[in-house]
């Protein structure tokens, strides 16, 4: 019976994965990365996943799990900000290449309307109020506009004047 166990334990010992599969999952970890970065709003270059990779095996001998890879972004984002900011002070970080150095930046999202709003300034003047448009300034009246709220609690609204000759409205 003592042989029958001693064979099971050594029946038992884990088969190391092979190569080809390890690469997969590396792959796959890499591209959930990028995939969490890129939802951020930010870049990141493959090189520096890679070498993130390694780092994390070879600190930790086995490759990070699906719960940590929010805080391995958390991470990144935060310490690519700090290094934004240090350059952009003047205190330089020295680096071996400049182009190896790339600071990956908040890409910009340029929000485009299909409509144009006519923007028009009106300058506080001292005395009665007068209709930007007609130029008239016996009829004005001042409405609340439940639209603009200024402040939650306590509920507080923005106005809104119209021009009871033309019917112009502005805030």
């Amino acid at each position: 019976e003592l042989n029958d166990v001693l064979k099971h334990e050594e029946s038992t010992v884990e088969v190391p994965k092979d190569h080809d599969s390890l690469q997969n999952t590396e792959r796959e970890i890499a591209e959930k990365i990028i995939g969490l970065i890129k939802i951020k709003g930010y870049t990141i270059d493959q090189k520096e996943i890679q070498n993130f990779i390694n780092n994390f095996k070879a600190k930790y001998n086995r490759l990070p799990e699906e719960e940590e890879l929010k805080s391995i972004v958390k991470g990144y984002i935060i310490m690519s900000n700090e290094d934004y900011l240090k350059e952009k002070s003047g205190t330089s970080v020295k680096s071996q290449n400049s182009t190896e150095a790339q600071i990956p930046l908040k890409e910009e999202e340029t929000i485009s309307t299909s409509y144009s709003r006519k923007i028009l300034n009106i300058n506080d003047s001292l005395g009665r109020r007068k209709c930007p448009s007609c130029g008239v300034g016996t009829s004005i009246h001042e409405i609340v506009d439940k639209k603009v709220i200024l402040m939650d609690y306590p509920r507080i609204y923005g106005k809104k004047k119209y021009c009871g000759q033309c019917g112009y409205q502005w805030h």
